[in-house]
């Protein structure tokens, strides 16, 4: 799962994991698992973001408008004591 590049909680790995059949997921190797898992999680930001959806991660919020030609943007936000966070977030090669 090391070449998983998407959010790391918990949840998120538990959600993605359920929608990758079992069979699959027993043949493939380790590796191929996290490559499957980044396919699954970017389509899904893909698609939410064609919505005009936020996406918000534990250090950033992507704002499927703005930035460079319009493409998006990730921005760094506030944590709950009032420190901006830097933002390590990558999304579909958006840093």
């Amino acid at each position: 799962m090391s070449s998983f590049d998407g959010h790391k909680g918990p949840e998120t790995i538990k959600s993605i994991l359920e929608s990758i059949p079992k069979d699959l997921k027993k043949r493939l190797t380790g590796l191929e698992l996290g490559m499957v898992m980044s396919a699954v999680n970017n389509s899904f930001h893909k698609g939410r973001s064609s919505m005009g959806g936020l996406d918000l991660f534990e250090d950033c919020i992507w704002l499927p408008f703005g930035g460079e030609e319009n493409k998006g943007q990730l921005i760094s936000h506030f944590n709950n004591k009032g420190t901006t966070l830097k933002c390590s977030s990558n999304r579909n090669g958006k840093t």
